[in-house]
């Protein structure tokens, strides 16, 4: 996309945020297609540059569609790269197994909800795009979650004692 389409799509979107009075803040929201709800989220966020917007679709099956649907119009309000986008717009799926039969989630689910939780108690996270079910269990507080975290970069050295003490603090 040349910066002209991606500067007269921006003025288009926010336009017609605007003129739908989706640039005033809601708590509550009913009565949109998926891709207007996805727009109303986006120009929630670009309201809110210092908070998060929570986006509750109904199901895992929702999740993928309403993340890409987001992350489109969010990009194109805040002209964000693709990485950028995907560390503002997150996902946040259920663990997708039954808690009663005693089966552990996959790692990719539970990398993928970390990630966003990471990113929510670190303040970099702008729209979390979370199923229902995946908001009904506990989840530990940014506090104890920061303090269990460690960022790695390429070639940073870590003693390995450090290392598996915060493993073992983190569980």
């Amino acid at each position: 996309m040349s910066t002209t389409t991606s500067l007269n799509l921006r003025a288009v979107l926010k336009t017609a945020a605007a003129r739908s009075g989706m640039d005033i803040p809601a708590r509550v929201v009913s009565g949109l297609t998926a891709s207007a709800k996805a727009l109303y989220v986006a120009a929630a966020a670009q309201a809110m540059p210092a908070g998060v917007v929570l986006y509750v679709v109904p199901s895992d099956a929702e999740l993928e569609e309403a993340c890409a649907d987001v992350s489109f119009f969010f990009a194109a309000f805040e002209g964000l790269t693709d990485a950028a986008t995907e560390r503002a717009v997150l996902p946040f799926p259920s663990h997708e197994v039954d808690p009663y039969r005693g089966l552990q989630p996959h790692i990719g689910v539970t990398s993928v909800r970390a990630r966003a939780l990471y990113a929510i108690a670190r303040g970099t996270a702008r729209v979390v795009v979370a199923s229902a079910a995946a908001l009904l269990p506990r989840v530990t507080t940014p506090e104890r979650l920061l303090a269990a975290s460690l960022d790695l970069r390429p070639g940073q050295d870590i003693a390995p004692l450090d290392l598996a003490e915060l493993l073992v603090d983190a569980g």
